[in-house]
């Protein structure tokens, strides 16, 4: 009985006292799966329920067995392949009831290749890969299919190397685990975005990453790991992200994620960085964009040209000790991040200027008044006036802030001796 026979005969009921007992037999010899075994159609697309690998109706090829764009296989127990690996054809999709009983091994799989092999779309589903030593959970590289992508759902890795991704449209991965396996995960390629959620990612031992991305990968969108316990012991790093990889300014996220274990938890860009956004994370520096710039005791005066017009102030300026996210120039602090934030804004000015002479000072956004003027009145003494002032401006991207001054009695010069300004960003 074929395939399609069986589900018209269940439909219908109509099946003979001998196919009865076929039937009877296959299920005395552990032929489970044969009753519902598949729905398929004739390009081979459908879903196949098996138990044994050899339940696959297609004959493997040197230790490949190639599966029709479409297939869905459903393990339903722990299955060994004997040293097969399964190559996608196009689509592929595994999809277990439980990754604690849905199990795919290959024992005397050659070293270096892996269970699962796709260049196209695989979605795995509550299922676990465990693939020997030296061997690969799965290696999907999408470079030849357009929009190829991964969607990933309870999946766990054990003994081998989880996998290798490269070139997806995108990654998406939620609620994984690797347990004991030999080294992390591992990225390559180009990539619009990854995405890792809720997942326990480990990595022990000197030489090996939890997460590790190529030096030369390339990010048009983001990453993002959320909510991600990462273990790195005796000597292992958490996750790496290479200066010279290619991603946006504040597109590397990750956000409550927990490091631990002992290792170094990141390597490469790390929370300052401006590539970086890193929020309510423990065992790593938190981000916080922060900038500004000081001078002291400068003696190059502002000249004014007009009462009440507003000059940058002139003096050479020098950055905070403290700067993420800002880049200084002479009396400029330019905002680098992608993300529109609101900052704390402080300043302190001492000035020296004509006796009685009013002076007033503002903080610029872009060339343009951003605060409300303090002002203070040079004495008669010659002596430096110190004045204060503060407030919340909202930056961007390439906005910038600088100190300006005016004489609101004449149009006599100031000389402004000691700057401090600082922007810090609010919550």
């Amino acid at each position: 009985m074929d395939n399609y026979s069986v589900v018209s005969k269940v439909s219908n009921n109509t099946y003979t006292a001998a196919e009865l007992n076929q039937l009877r037999e296959m299920f005395i010899t552990g032929q489970r799966a044969a009753l519902a075994l598949h729905t398929t159609n004739a390009t081979g697309e459908g879903v196949y329920n098996i138990t044994d690998i050899s339940q696959l109706p297609w004959a493997p090829v040197g230790n490949v067995i190639t599966v029709p764009n479409g297939a869905v296989i459903a393990p339903a127990c722990n299955i060994d392949m004997g040293g097969l690996r399964l190559v996608a054809a196009g689509t592929m999709v595994i999809s277990g009831s439980n990754a604690e009983t849905a199990e795919i091994s290959s024992t005397g799989l050659p070293t270096g290749e892996a269970l699962v092999n796709s260049t196209g779309t695989l979605n795995l589903r509550n299922v676990t890969l465990n693939p020997p030593i030296d061997c690969y959970g799965a290696i999907v590289d999408g470079s030849i299919t357009p929009n190829a992508a991964a969607d990933w759902y309870g999946v766990n890795f054990r003994t081998g190397i989880p996998f290798i991704v490269s070139n997806l449209s995108n990654f998406v991965c939620q609620v994984a685990a690797t347990l004991g396996c030999q080294d992390g995960l591992k990225f390559s390629g180009t990539f619009d975005t990854i995405r890792v959620e809720s997942s326990l990612i480990s990595a022990d031992g000197a030489g090996k990453t939890a997460v590790d991305f190529d030096p030369a990968i390339i990010i048009n969108r983001r990453i993002v790991f959320s909510g991600c316990p990462i273990i790195a012991t005796n000597g292992a790093v958490g996750m790496s992200l290479p200066l010279t990889a290619t991603i946006q300014n504040d597109r590397y996220i990750l956000l409550f994620c927990d490091f631990a274990g002992g290792g170094a938890p990141l390597s490469g860009f790390t929370s300052d960085d401006i590539k970086s956004r890193h929020f309510q994370c423990r065992g790593i520096e938190n981000t916080c964009r922060v900038g500004g710039f000081s001078m002291e005791g400068n003696a190059t005066a502002t000249e004014i040209a007009v009462q009440g017009t507003y000059y940058k102030v002139l003096g050479t300026t020098v950055a905070a000790l403290l700067e993420s996210g800002f880049t200084h120039t002479n009396n400029r602090s330019t905002c680098n991040s992608a993300v529109s934030k609101v900052y704390h804004l402080d300043y302190t000015v001492t000035f020296t200027g004509t006796s009685g002479n009013v002076y007033g000072f503002k903080v610029y956004k872009n060339g343009i008044a951003a605060t409300t003027v303090v002002k203070s009145t040079a004495n008669a003494a010659g002596r430096a006036e110190n004045i204060s002032g503060n407030g919340a401006i909202r930056l961007s991207e390439t906005d910038y802030v600088e100190v300006f001054a005016a004489n609101l009695t004449s149009a006599n010069n100031v000389t402004v001796e000691d700057i401090i300004l600082s922007l810090t960003e609010a919550a």
